[in-house]
């Protein structure tokens, strides 16, 4: 009993001298506070001009919303400027790929001239299939309805020609028929199959028909006519012929050497709609058109003439020479056009920029109120220092009767353990007056100084708990340890076999508070045997490495091992990642240790992984803590 009496008498002593520090330690605040209060009053007159917005932030505010105005305007004109130029490019390009397309048609025509002329006579039936056989129109000229060619007759011959062709083609026939003294008969035209209608059709009969091929005749140029309707055409779409002359001698220069030497015309009819549909997809490109002959529609995309959109309206014009005649190529911007340029950067540009000025006038209206707030702050705290020093007082007694509290539990915990080592000696003598032999009485005996032991060891821990309630707060018992010494105590108390605590290197003597160091070192080999899934076997090895001022201590298991996920999540209270029912544990120790280690100026950190085991890394001061800085931990892998 003397020895709790001495408990209880150091405590309190150790409370009091506690609780002094504590009110000594508000007092100096307390006096901090009031010459910072001092400090902000002197200084209160420098915050009333600031207290509201000034024109320094207007003029920010105001360069601001130019600055994004002007960027705006800027990205706006860039786009628009772009997507006319785009829509230039694209009309240019239908207008280029047009024209350069029938200009493969008339290579087309001048060939068949070419090849006319070679022979010096008008291809029979036969002769001409062969040769658009060879020129593939149907993949290397798409748009094209045919070639063939066209012969002109007086009205007397026309008779003679009639049964010349039926020798060959017994269903021919001239149509329709007319008034003028000359007929111009299609006397060819591939391929047949499509193209029957045309054949023995007298171009004669139309205006634009027969003033194109005289045109071509007169000029010896390649010929378009205006715009007509096919009669291979079943839907009666705009379309054109193609005139190429052909005479039966070379060289002729003027208008009547070409009537008196003209032999016959190479031709190719034209749908419009094919031909655009071949030359110009429309599921290739982004602009719609219309085209016209001298203000006779020949191919429009428009859906309704009446009723134009906002995109047709800025239908942009182009006039083409093509092959006697004037063409407008007209075209505008579709919706996938629009939908292809569309660009929400203006846009975005002016949000943000709106946004940066309501962000800025935002912060500057804060600013003012917080100048506002720091000086109604300033009077708050010089009132609240007013009460300080009352509280610090009222700290004070608290904090002396919780130590008081602590002192009287640690009295109440430890006099049922002087009863058990009192009952522990009262078996022994009863164990010797009832004689009983041995082995049996040799187990009792091993059984009650487990007991004596244990109770012995709970004491300890009382007073280890007490220790780290109140660390900082007392002197410590500073002595020397000898680690060696002090492991063979951890492992008799933990009733540990020699092998099972292996030491790697020699083991170091410390001038230290041995208690903390023993509930550390205990603390961790512990938890190592008592999560090891054969703790009887299990083995704990330990390491000391000698750094500047301190000892680094790596106690390593072959355990289950620790997610990294939860390595710092085992040093707080309470947490344990124990789920094993048979296993005590309360979730303090680590917290403990880790308590300990920091409050003697160490670190402590945990290198480990599921299945390998864990290695505990932690520092321990040579001297009194705060002899030197913070130690950097050289962790085991």
């Amino acid at each position: 009993m003397k020895k709790t009496k001495s408990f209880v008498a150091s405590n309190d002593i150790s409370a009091n001298q506690f609780a002094g520090a504590k009110v000594d330690e508000l007092s100096e605040n307390a006096s901090a506070i009031k010459k910072s209060i001092s400090s902000l009053e002197t200084e209160q007159h420098q915050f009333h001009g600031i207290t509201a917005l000034n024109w320094f932030h207007w003029i920010i505010l105001f360069g601001s919303l130019i600055v994004t105005l002007g960027a705006w305007y800027f990205s706006s004109s860039t786009i628009a400027a772009e997507v006319e130029s785009r829509f230039e490019r694209q009309h240019e390009q239908v207008v280029a790929l047009l024209g350069e397309r029938l200009g493969k048609y008339e290579d087309a025509l001048w060939s068949g001239v070419a090849a006319s002329q070679t022979v010096n006579r008008i291809f029979s039936r036969s002769e001409w299939k062969r040769y658009a056989d060879t020129l593939d129109i149907g993949y290397r000229h798409p748009g094209i309805s045919g070639i063939g060619l066209i012969v002109p007759k007086k009205t007397s011959e026309v008779d003679a020609y009639v049964r010349s062709i039926r020798q060959t083609v017994p269903n021919f026939n001239v149509h329709p028929s007319h008034e003028g003294d000359e007929s111009l008969i299609i006397s060819q035209i591939e391929p047949s199959e499509i193209n029957s209608a045309a054949l023995g059709l007298d171009v004669a009969f139309e205006v634009n028909r027969r003033e194109g091929a005289y045109r071509s005749r007169d000029s010896g140029d390649a010929i378009i006519t205006g715009p007509i309707v096919l009669v291979q055409d079943k839907k009666k779409t705009p379309g054109f012929l193609f005139y190429a002359p052909a005479y039966t001698s070379s060289g002729v220069s003027n208008t009547t050497d070409r009537q008196n030497t003209f032999s016959h015309w190479v031709y190719a009819p034209f749908i419009m709609s094919e031909l655009i549909q071949g030359v110009l997809d429309k599921n290739s490109r982004e602009i719609g058109i219309r085209i016209t002959d001298n203000g006779e529609q020949l191919y429009s995309e428009r859906s309704n003439e009446d009723e134009l959109t906002p995109a047709e309206l800025s239908a942009k014009q182009s006039k083409l020479a093509m092959y006697g005649r004037q063409w407008v190529v007209e075209a505008w911007p579709s919706e996938s056009f629009y939908s292809h340029t569309e660009s929400n950067q203006p846009m975005l540009i002016l949000l943000g920029g709106l946004t940066i000025d309501a962000i800025l006038l935002l912060t500057f209206l804060l600013m003012t109120r917080s100048n506002r707030r720091i000086l109604s702050l300033a009077q708050d705290l010089a009132t609240a220092s007013d009460h300080l020093n009352t509280k610090s007082q009222e700290l004070q007694q608290s904090n002396v009767e919780l130590q008081s509290f602590a002192c009287v539990a640690s009295h109440d915990l430890k006099s049922p353990l002087v009863g058990i080592r009192y009952l522990t000696e009262i078996l022994e003598e009863d164990l010797q007056l009832a004689s009983v032999e041995p082995p049996i009485s040799a187990d009792i005996s091993d059984n009650i100084n487990r007991i004596r032991r244990q109770a012995d060891r709970m004491s300890q821990l009382i007073d280890g708990i007490l220790d780290y309630s109140s660390v900082g707060n007392g002197k410590s018992n500073i002595e020397l340890v000898d680690v060696a010494e002090l492991l063979v105590e951890i492992r008799e108390d933990l009733q540990l076999s020699t092998e099972q605590i292996v030491c790697g290197n020699e083991l170091p003597v410390l001038y230290t508070n041995q208690l903390p160091l023993k509930q550390v070192l205990e603390n961790l080999i512990s938890n190592a045997i008592k999560y090891h899934p054969h703790p009887e076997t299990a083995v704990v090895n330990i390491i000391v490495e000698d750094l500047p001022g301190y000892h680094q201590f790596a106690v390593s298991d072959t355990g289950p091992g620790i997610d990294p996920q939860y390595h710092e999540r085992i040093f707080n209270v309470f947490e344990t990642l124990n789920t094993n029912q048979n296993i005590d544990s309360t979730g303090v120790g680590l917290a403990i240790v880790k308590k300990i280690v920091e409050t003697h100026g160490g670190v402590i950190q945990v290198s480990s992984t599921l299945g390998n085991g864990s290695t505990f890394t932690f520092t321990w001061p040579k001297s009194a803590p705060g002899s030197y800085g913070a130690p950097d931990l050289k962790l085991a892998s």
